[in-house]
């Protein structure tokens, strides 16, 4: 019996993805032949153009990391005799909205490309910027697409026209999508009250395998390495350092808490002032990039997951990678009351510590109430009781009986 077919579009990376990842690797481990076309918008090292991660075939198509007019024509020479290159090029530091424009559409091109040569029963797209073209290989080919939404792109920028002209965009191509994924229960009331069928929730769960598996051994030596005494309060954050984030009252409070240790990684504008700060102040341990797999290990050592965000319209809607990876690994959250559905959650489930405003003294006194071992355990008993709600392994399931049903 021939295995279906899935080809995957995405425009970004694909290891540090970790929708891409658990959504691809699931197919594949359940009998499907997974593709992945996706393209290195994110400034990291060269990775192989083409390459087999977890049983996935992935190609990362070349992007432009300037719009000089002698680069855009040399792109296009390479798009008409389909040379791939044999590594990326990864991209600048900083946004040049000239360059994201010109890329989208090479993105589109490459994909009408490449995926017309590719034999799909079924196409899976990760977000709006490839979907014009998913959705012409999907007409073309007369197979089932699936639109998978990350996050709302109608609220993403500070220009309201802007974000009209994106949501008047998306509701057109979202509504031609054979089904559609969302990242929040909001988002797909969102899609549903807009008239697109077949809308089903899979959050950013995380394989609760992946945090069971760790071994304690392996935790204290961690804890060694990063020379944190058994009694410390730990508290991690690993993901984006935007400002958005509330990355620096973070760090400010790190100097009011020196009883308090912080582990912290990522990358984004506050990168350079995380590490000035983990060399002055003793509490802090700077991490760099933590990659995808080591991310269970670190939360796993933590008491405590900062995810403060600042009160944007995005953040009423969306729902942290770093709220379902506190579940699984059994802590309590740090997180900004009154935010829409995520904070719903926490206070619904008590697995939150919320504040109302995201001070350094705010975020000094939450740690300071959060060294009572009594408190702290309760709310890593009632995280660990809802996480089987909340795992990959639930999301998987959803994600193959959305399959079976297009593609029967």
């Amino acid at each position: 019996m021939n295995k279906k077919r899935i080809l995957h579009t995405t425009y970004g990376g694909v290891r540090h993805a970790p929708r891409v990842m658990h959504e691809g690797q699931s197919g594949a481990d359940n009998g499907y032949d997974i593709s992945v076309i996706g393209a290195p918008r994110e400034p990291f090292d060269p990775q192989p153009t083409t390459d087999t991660i977890n049983g996935m075939t992935t190609c990362l198509i070349p992007l432009l990391t300037s719009a000089r007019p002698s680069d855009i024509f040399q792109m296009l020479r390479r798009w008409l005799s389909a040379d791939l290159g044999d590594n990326t090029i990864p991209m600048p530091h900083g946004r040049n909205k000239l360059r994201t424009g010109l890329n989208i559409i090479l993105y589109n091109l490459w994909l009408l490309q490449l995926g017309s040569r590719l034999k799909s029963d079924l196409i899976h797209c990760h977000e709006l910027w490839g979907l014009p073209a998913s959705l012409i290989l999907a007409k073309f080919r007369r197979i089932p697409l699936v639109y998978d939404v990350w996050d709302p792109h109608f609220l993403q920028y500070t220009s309201q026209l802007k974000n009209r002209l994106i949501g008047v965009v998306e509701r057109f191509l979202s509504r031609r999508a054979s089904a559609i994924i969302t990242a929040s229960g909001r988002m797909k009331s969102y899609f549903q009250d807009i008239g697109a069928k077949d809308v089903e929730y899979i959050g950013n769960w995380k394989r609760l395998s992946d945090y069971e598996s760790i071994k304690l051994s392996k935790l204290n030596e961690l804890r060694q390495g990063l020379d944190i005494s058994d009694d410390t309060l730990v508290v991690s954050y690993i993901g984006l350092l935007f400002e958005t984030r509330e990355i620096l009252p973070l760090l400010k409070a790190m100097e009011l808490s020196p009883d308090v240790v912080l582990i912290i990684g990522g990358r984004g504008t506050y990168r350079q002032q995380v590490i000035d700060a983990a060399r002055q102040l003793p509490n802090i341990r700077w991490l760099d990039w933590v990659d995808l797999a080591d991310v269970p290990l670190y939360t796993r050592l933590s008491d405590v997951v900062y995810c403060c965000l600042a009160d944007t319209p995005m953040a009423h809607v969306v729902v942290a990678n770093k709220m379902f990876e506190t579940f699984l690994a059994g802590k309590v959250m740090l997180a900004t009351k009154g935010l829409g559905e995520m904070s719903e959650i926490l206070e619904d489930t008590k697995t939150g510590f919320l504040i109302d405003d995201v001070t350094p003294e705010k975020i000094a006194q939450a740690f300071t109430v959060l060294q009572d071992r009594e408190l702290l355990n309760q709310y890593k008993q009632n995280s660990l009781a809802i996480r089987d709600t909340y795992a990959w392994e639930r999301g998987e399931q959803l994600l193959l009986n959305l399959y079976q049903r297009l593609l029967s």
